[in-house]
């Protein structure tokens, strides 16, 4: 093996290198010696122990005899002394070699010194002892065992022969004295003069007492060499029992009892040795006194004791007293449940302790103690190592001298110590005095809570500080340091970099020398500087020495309150400025400068870009050499300038030199106050005015154009879109080529113009050439004053015309047209719907090809018709032909003068009639029909009822009522009256003579001024009269009540008197007169109607009253008066809605 001699270090250092590697190599080979010497032992067994005294074995003959020369041995156990001599020569030399070592130590080079010659030949020593050892092992295992079978004879002259391996003899073996064997005698024949004894299966060598023999194997008392003699008798108490010795004693079955006073007393127990006791079930005792009570217990050792179920006691004096406990090595105790402890004196009392080396203690449950010294005295400590120490529950030590204290610490390594509770201290010498503090590093400290120390000679003092590099202190509360020699004394300081030091609170320093000494401030980079509160200061000698300020970059500064710095050199010397890119100032108060060279030097001023420079207050540069020279002006863009107050310039070379004024776009111009001018080459030129798009020019004051080459030139004008001109005051063009000359005009879409003054015109082609007119929708024309076109090809002529819809024409003055084609000619007319036509003066045509073409008239519906003045027309295909004439329903016509048809297909022809009711029919002056198909055909006739008919001036009261000749009433469903001036009340009633009356269901007055009062009653014959029910006369001029004419009847004056012929005469004459009263319909709202009657001969008058609140809502009233036969009167009121 070859050794380095380390040429390349100096001194002291050289030398401990070359005895460290010949130590190495001398210590490796010692190693392999053992390993070899080791595996011979093994091969070769071991037989040292003699039942007898071993006679000196002769030199001259002997199979065992030792050599000093490995060259003359004939087998390998000749060889042993001398490796071990060789193996000792080598381990002394390599001593003598530390010893060297350690006086080399103690002197300095360049002064004399054998010490390191002396070391190096005690090194050679030990190698070259080491080899011979080596060589002798070699040897060794070339050679035979020394215990193999001879054959032949063997002669001993003198001192006998020596034999430790097993041997057999195949023949005789004759023997004058004693023979000693310690191995196994194999023999054919066996003969002794004494002590040899068998009977009925038992076999006992020594002195027998036949009187107490049992069965089994007993060896006790007797002239047997090396057994004693005269001793007392073993026992044994099971024919599976076996009892060896004086006093032994095995009395269970399977027992076993070996040695003087050896006792086995329990099943499965064996007991070995002088006074061994074994009396657990399958105990196990071995050694003199030793001791196995326990259940499966085993004791193996003098004075060992094994007391607890399931325990091993192994050594001298060891006790396993708990169950499954383990002690093993001299003294060693383990006397809890399931405790182990391995060395001597170790103890391990805790429950599930372990203790394993010499001393070591495991008293806490579930503890562990490993190593000489060794102590785990709580609950899950752990103890490693010579003298180490875990004082707490759950605490670690791991190294020589270590110390672990605090509950659930851990100290790692030599003399490291940890006694705050959860701390952890790592490396030789290391304190963990914190809670939850943490050392890591020969000589590191964590003395505060929750702290860390990591690194040789790291200090963490401060609350939850942490310090990672050599000699860092991290002492302020909550500060991390990092780096050698780094402080961090502030609290919540972070520090990283060799000698970076963060000493303000929340402070940060970053980089080697960097310093943090302001509150909350930030060092970042080689000797950076942050030592104003909350500054920042990152870069190579970056400085932020101003609360508030920040510094990014080499060189760069920070100096002022709250300014920021950024890039090579930068400087911002504002309060809260902030300047970045190389060479770039910020000196203005609150400036920006950001850009390479940029300035920014007025306050709250910005210049960005390259050369870029604000020197206005509130002024903004944007672009490489933009010039904000203006205060609050902002230029952007190429060259852009802004001189102007507030002004703004956005485009390469734009210009905004007017106040308040807008430049945006390359080449733009804004040379007038408040002015904005946006897009390449736009100018605004007028005060307050506004160009937008490509060339587009503002030069009327207040106005604006929008869109390429747009034009607004006048006063407060808009002009929108690619050529759009708004030349007027206060005009609007939107949409290319869009023109709006009017003053206050707005013409909006593609070619759409407005000339009229407050004229609109929206839509393509759209013209509003009228003042004030409005034209809305592509061609759409609006040319009178006011008017008003709303849609495509509307038109709207007339003076505040409307046209409203596709081709909608509104050609008269006030006229309005609402619907696709819909026309409204008329004066004020009004056409409402598709092809709807109001062509009359005031008119209204409402509905899909609706016409109104009387003046004052009003068409409602589909097709509906009002043809003539003040007509109305309501409901699909209605017709009003007759002046004043109202038509209402589906199909309903009114063709006469103030005619009134009402419902579907209704027909009202006569003037002044009213026909009320699907197909009702009224067809003669002043006729009223009311009821599905009623027919009212004659002057001033009246039916009133579904299917009634009504002639002139008669009147036809109820469902399917007739009246066929003039000048009579029918009141009742079904009646009928044939003959003039009669009258029929009552269902189904009947009048055939004239002047005749009929009052009841089915009563019939035939006769010629009959009269029929009842249910069925008749009078047939002229003047007869019929009272009662189903009566009939058929007499002349005649009463019957039913068989009982009455005559001369005086006129009754009572509700309960009977009437006479004459007042039935002045009732009929009253009802006649009242019928006669005729109310025109649609005309005007109150009507007062006089008239006469006569029936029979009686008189009456009536006068009634009508209001007409709607066309379909009336409300009528009459009274009556007749002074025949006493005089009386009569009233009526009617309520009457149509629809």
């Amino acid at each position: 093996m070859k050794t380095e001699s380390f040429p390349s270090l100096p001194g002291r250092a050289g030398r401990l290198a070359t005895r460290k590697s010949t130590a190495a190599v001398s210590t490796a080979v010692m190693l392999l010696a053992g390993l070899l010497n080791g595996q011979q032992a093994l091969a070769n067994g071991t037989n040292s122990t003699h039942a007898a005294a071993t006679p000196p074995t002769p030199s001259y003959l002997s199979t065992s005899q030792q050599v000093s020369d490995p060259s003359d041995a004939t087998c390998s156990q000749q060889l042993t002394n001398l490796g071990i001599v060789a193996q000792a020569a080598g381990t002394a030399a390599q001593l003598a070699g530390v010893t060297s070592e350690a006086a080399e130590l103690a002197t300095e080079d360049g002064f004399a010194n054998p010490a390191p010659a002396t070391g190096a030949a005690a090194d050679a020593v030990g190698l070259g002892t080491s080899l011979a050892a080596l060589y002798v092992q070699v040897t060794q295992a070339g050679l035979p065992n020394c215990d193999q079978e001879f054959t032949g004879s063997i002669q001993v002259d003198a001192g006998g022969a020596n034999i430790t391996g097993d041997s057999i003899f195949q023949n005789n073996l004759g023997v004058v004295g004693n023979v000693n064997v310690g191995g196994d005698v194999n023999a054919s024949h066996v003969a002794a003069t004494q002590g040899i004894s068998a009977d009925a299966g038992a076999i006992t060598l020594g002195d027998t007492n036949m009187s107490t023999w049992s069965n089994g194997i007993t060896l006790g008392g007797g002239a047997l060499s090396g057994a004693g003699y005269g001793g007392a008798e073993a026992t044994t108490g099971d024919v599976n029992a076996v009892a060896i010795g004086n006093s032994a004693n095995a009395t269970t079955g399977t027992s076993t009892a070996l040695g003087t006073d050896a006792n086995a007393s329990a099943v499965g127990s064996t007991a070995i040795g002088a006074g061994a006791s074994a009396t657990g079930i399958y105990s196990t005792a071995v050694g003199v006194n030793a001791t196995a009570s326990g259940t499966n217990s085993t004791a193996l050792g003098a004075e060992s004791l094994a007391s607890g179920d399931n325990s091993t006691a192994v050594g001298e004096s060891a006790q396993a007293t708990g169950l499954n406990s383990t002690a093993l090595g001299q003294s060693a105790v383990a006397s809890t449940t399931d405790s182990t402890a391995l060395g001597q004196n170790a103890h391990a009392t805790g429950v599930a302790a372990t203790a394993t080396g010499e001393g070591a203690v495991a008293s806490g449950a579930d503890s562990v103690a490993n190593g000489q010294g060794a102590g785990a005295l709580s609950a899950n400590s752990v103890a490693i190592g010579q003298n180490a120490v875990a004082q707490a529950v759950d605490a670690t030590a791991l190294g020589q001298g270590a110390f672990a204290s605090g509950l659930n610490a851990t100290a790692l390594g030599q003399g490291a110590v940890a006694s705050g509770s959860n701390s952890t201290a790592t490396g030789t010498g290391s304190l963990a005095s914190g809670l939850n503090a943490t050392a890591n590093g020969v000589a590191s400290v964590a003395s505060g809570e929750d702290t860390g120390a990591f690194g040789g000679g790291a200090s963490a003092s401060g609350l939850a500080a942490t310090a990672l590099g050599e000699s860092a202190v991290a002492s302020g509360d909550g500060s991390t340091v990092t780096g050698q020699g780094a402080l961090g004394s502030g609290m919540g300081a972070t520090v990283t970099g060799q000698s970076a030091q963060a000493t303000g609170a929340y402070s940060s320093a970053f980089g080697q020398a960097s310093q943090a000494s302001g509150d909350q401030s930030t060092a970042l980079g080689q000797a950076s500087l942050a030592s104003g509160e909350n500054a920042t200061a990152v870069g190579e000698y970056a400085v932020a020495n101003a609360a508030g300020t920040t510094a990014f970059g080499q060189g760069a500064q920070a100096i002022a309150q709250n300014a920021t710095a950024t890039g090579l050199s930068a400087l911002a010397s504002g309060a809260s400025s902030t300047a970045t890119g190389a060479g770039s100032q910020a000196s203005g108060l609150n400036a920006t400068a950001n850009g390479v060279a940029s300035v920014a030097s007025g306050d709250d001023s910005s210049a960005f870009g390259g050369a870029a420079s604000a020197s206005g207050l509130g002024g903004t540069a944007l672009g490489e050499s933009a010039l904000a020279g203006g205060d609050y002006s902002t230029a952007t863009g190429l060259g852009a300038t802004a001189t102007g107050v507030s002004s703004v310039a956005n485009g390469a070379g734009a210009l905004a030199s007017g106040a308040a004024s807008v430049a945006a776009g390359a080449g733009a111009t804004a040379n007038a106050d408040y002015t904005t001018a946006v897009g390449q080459g736009a100018t605004a030129s007028g005060l307050n005015a506004t160009a937008s798009g490509q060339s587009a020019t503002a030069s009327g004051a207040g106005a604006t154009a929008t869109g390429q080459a747009a034009l607004a030139s006048g006063i407060d004008s808009t002009a929108t879109g690619q050529g759009a001109q708004a030349s007027g005051t206060n005009a609007t063009a939107t949409g290319n080529v869009a023109v709006a000359s009017g003053a206050n005009s707005t013409a909006e879409g593609t070619s759409a113009v407005a000339s009229g003054d407050d004229s609109l015109a929206a839509g393509a082609g759209a013209a509003a050439t009228g003042n004030a007119s409005t034209a809305t929708g592509v061609l759409a024309q609006a040319s009178g004053v006011n008017s008003t076109a709303n849609g495509q090809l509307a038109v709207a002529s007339g003076v505040a015309a409307t046209a409203l819809g596709q081709g909608a024409q509104a050609g008269g003055a006030d006229a309005t047209a609402t619907g696709a084609a819909a026309s409204s000619s008329g004066l004020n007319s009004t056409a409402t719907g598709a092809l709807a036509q109001a062509s009359g003066d005031n008119s209204i045509a409402s509905g899909q090809a609706s016409i109104a073409s009387g003046t004052s008239s009003s068409a409602y519906g589909q097709s509906a018709q009002a043809i003539a003045d003040y007509a109305t027309a309501l409901g699909q295909s209605a017709l009003a032909a007759g002046v004043g004439s109202t038509a209402s329903g589906e199909g309903a016509q009114a063709g006469a003068a103030y005619a009134t048809a009402n419902g579907s297909n209704a027909v009202a022809s006569g003037s002044y009639s009213t026909a009320v009711g699907s197909g009702a029919s009224a067809s003669a002056l002043s006729a009223s029909a009311y009821g599905a198909s009623a027919t009212a055909a004659g002057t001033g006739a009246t039916a009133i009822g579904d299917g009634a008919s009504a002639k002139t001036n008669d009147t036809a009261l109820g469902y399917n009522a007739h009246v066929t000749a003039d000048g009579s009433v029918a009141v009742g469903a079904n009646s009928l009256v044939a003959a003039p001036g009669g009258i029929a009340v009552g269902s189904g009633s009947q009048v055939s003579g004239a002047g005749a009356l009929a009052i009841g269901q089915g009563a019939q007055a035939n006769g010629a001024g009959a009269l029929a009062i009842g249910q069925g009653a008749q009078a047939n014959a002229p003047g007869a009269i019929a009272l009662g029910s189903g009566t009939v006369n058929n007499q002349a001029n005649t009463i019957s009540t039913g068989g009982r004419p009455l005559t001369q009847l005086a006129p009754g004056s009572s509700n309960t008197d009977a009437a006479n012929i004459g007042q039935l005469h002045a009732a009929a004459a009253q009802a006649i007169a009242i019928g006669l009263i005729a109310y025109p319909n649609g005309q005007k709202s109150n009507y007062i109607g006089v008239a006469a009657g006569r029936y029979g001969s009686a008189n009456a008058v009536a006068i009634g009253y009508a209001h007409d609140f709607s066309s379909q809502l009336s409300v009528r009233a009459a009274v009556s008066y007749s002074p025949t036969s006493g005089a009386s009167t009569g009233e009526g009121v009617s309520i009457n809605f149509s629809w």
